[in-house]
């Protein structure tokens, strides 16, 4: 999630600080670790809670870059971006047929 300055919200640590700055360290002792650049997927939410403005957000030097929207992308008049709330079940009472005493 997205703050209003394209930032994630994110808690400060220092795992947070070192991917917003673009310094990753390979997790193995792995010499053909290549540095890639990190992107993040990002949203806002509404005053609904419904998922809007989706986007890419290229953060480096705990600085917004860049980012991509899909206003951004050519043809996207035709892109139709859409979130739906999971439905959850209904339940719904049912009776219970009571088996006969037998007489004797």
């Amino acid at each position: 999630k997205l703050n209003k300055f394209d930032k994630p919200m994110n808690i400060k640590t220092k795992m947070v600080s070192a991917i917003n700055s673009q310094t990753s360290l390979s997790l193995f002792n792995d010499e053909s670790f290549i540095e890639d650049p990190i992107l993040y997927f990002g949203y806002q939410k509404n005053r609904l809670g419904n998922i809007v403005d989706p986007k890419l957000v290229y953060i480096d030097e705990d600085q917004v870059k860049w980012t991509i929207s899909q206003n951004d992308l050519p043809g996207a008049d035709n892109v139709n971006i859409t979130t739906s709330s999971p439905v959850a079940p209904t339940a719904t009472p049912t009776l219970r047929e009571t088996a006969k005493k037998k007489s004797s």
